[in-house]
């Protein structure tokens, strides 16, 4: 004997279930869930500036909820994971790299990381060049042109402009 089908039909699934919803039009805890995924958890603690990983029970204490109901929050954001997508490009782009500018800021200063410092010179400093990088001179005819060469680089660094001393005309 074949077992029975159940030919009950099933309730069809509403529009808040189906249809994309906006970052903004979600709730407070659809929001701090989408950037807890976004950021993997990670937080940094605004006193001490600690990095510290939370895990989804540590976000359902903070919002004074449960963790069900977080897990529930979500079952009505189809687009939930493309939300969780793009807010990782907004909030990475934004915070993370700017942490690390500050990082490569600090080690450069503190001149223990010569790595640090060309990092944050190569991507900060207006007039850098990389020592890899070929400098061509056009030397021309020897050495009297090396030598007036490497000394409008010398007048120049030192900001020392040539002039002629004229007497005046009308003496």
């Amino acid at each position: 004997m074949e077992p029975r089908q159940n030919l009950t039909p099933t309730p069809l699934p509403t529009d808040e279930e189906i249809i994309p919803r906006p970052y903004s039009e979600l709730t407070a805890v659809q929001q701090y869930y989408v950037d807890f995924k976004a950021l993997n958890g990670i937080t940094i603690e605004p006193d001490t500036g600690a990095i510290k990983r939370l895990t989804v029970t540590d976000l359902a204490d903070m919002l004074h909820v449960t963790r069900q109901a977080i897990y529930d929050s979500v079952k009505y954001v189809p687009n939930f994971w493309d939300l969780v997508d793009q807010r990782r490009k907004e909030l990475s782009a934004q915070t993370r790299l700017a942490n690390v500018y500050n990082a490569w800021y600090l080690m450069a200063t503190n001149g223990k990381s010569w790595q640090a410092t060309e990092a944050y010179i190569r991507n900060f400093g207006t007039d850098y060049k990389e020592p890899k990088q070929k400098l061509e001179h056009d030397i021309g005819d020897g050495l009297a042109d090396a030598l007036n060469i490497a000394r409008e680089r010398k007048l120049k660094s030192e900001n020392i402009q040539e002039g002629e001393i004229v007497e005046d005309a009308q003496a």
